[in-house]
């Protein structure tokens, strides 16, 4: 810790160096992922996603963009189109979708479910669980004797 730190603001520099170190190790770590070939994106298959349901809401902004002949699907698919909002939308969405199955592989690395060649090995199926038996039918309780004052009909299991 430096010594120029006032007193009251050295557990915040401590936080702050803290998490640039952890972004340090991240970066590090994201540096030695091994990066596939990827096949240049198919415009047409992105526009048929952006019309199904499923779409996320930020590619269907994007398809009304191309609809209103403000981009078009090649120009997103070549990573153009940035002047739109909607397209650096979906470009910061798929940032952060990127970020989580970065951090999925990361811990699947550090857990050992990762070949050496990066993809998850095949987990073995658990065994299956016998299906429970069902518990016993209980009998139905005798009627009650309400003029049973004394409980001497009664037993310690009802």
């Amino acid at each position: 810790m430096r010594e120029d730190v006032p007193p009251h603001m050295r557990n915040k520099v401590n936080q702050i160096e803290t998490i640039a170190a952890e972004m340090d190790t991240r970066l590090a770590r994201a540096k030695e992922l091994p990066v596939p070939e990827l096949e240049p994106v198919d415009p047409k298959i992105v526009a048929e996603h952006a019309q199904s349901p499923d779409a996320p809401h930020q590619l269907k902004m994007v398809a009304r963009a191309v609809a209103e002949g403000r981009t078009t699907w090649t120009e997103v698919a070549s990573g153009g189109g940035l002047d739109l909002p909607e397209v650096r939308d979906l470009r910061d969405y798929g940032l952060v979708q990127l970020e989580r199955d970065t951090e999925q592989y990361l811990a699947d690395e550090a857990a050992g479910r990762l070949g050496p060649d990066g993809r998850p090995l095949e987990q073995p199926e658990p065994p299956a669980t016998p299906a429970e038996p069902a518990p016993p039918a209980r009998s139905a309780r005798p009627p009650r004797d309400d003029d049973d004052d004394d409980f001497s009909g009664m037993t310690f299991l009802r």
